[in-house]
């Protein structure tokens, strides 16, 4: 069951993104930023009252002025990986960000991954998003970014 996060999920959401991002930086810092904020929404998978994942979205202006919805994190527990979880967990982020573009409010979920995150560039792809051609930037831990985009809203 996918269920948005509580204050008693932060430690947890905090403890599994520095573990499943150690190689990008330091997670312990940036994930209590992003949750701080008011436009951010973290979402948990739970079975029997285990927790196994994560996502964390952020809704922002976005380069060009318009709404779009940022895929900050998504984390499995070791232990749950390989089983199709973090496709679950990415297909309700898509879900959830479609429901807000169905209102009128969103052009497009996108998110950055490390360009050597070939298994996480696999998911996305094969979920529907596309590469963006540019620079993003780099992650703390010196990778490039790479931003893809999945579209919510198509101009006729």
């Amino acid at each position: 069951m996918i269920r948005r996060a509580t204050p008693l999920d932060r430690s947890w959401l905090v403890d599994l993104g520095a573990r499943a991002f150690a190689v990008l930086g330091d997670y312990r810092d940036i994930l209590p930023a992003w949750l701080a904020q008011d436009n951010v929404t973290a979402w948990v998978d739970e079975l029997a009252g285990q927790r196994r994942g994560f996502t964390v979205v952020g809704f922002f202006h976005g380069d060009e002025g318009e709404n779009v919805a940022d895929l900050l994190a998504i984390a499995v527990e070791p232990a749950w990986q390989s089983r199709g979880l973090g496709r679950t967990l990415l297909d309700h982020a898509v879900a959830m960000a479609s429901a807000t573009a169905q209102a009128g409010r969103l052009r497009e979920l996108r998110l950055s991954v490390a360009d050597d995150n070939v298994i996480g560039q696999r998911l996305y792809r094969t979920s529907g998003f596309h590469r963006v051609t540019g620079e993003f930037g780099a992650y703390p831990g010196g990778q490039r970014a790479v931003r893809m985009i999945y579209p919510l809203f198509r101009t006729p």
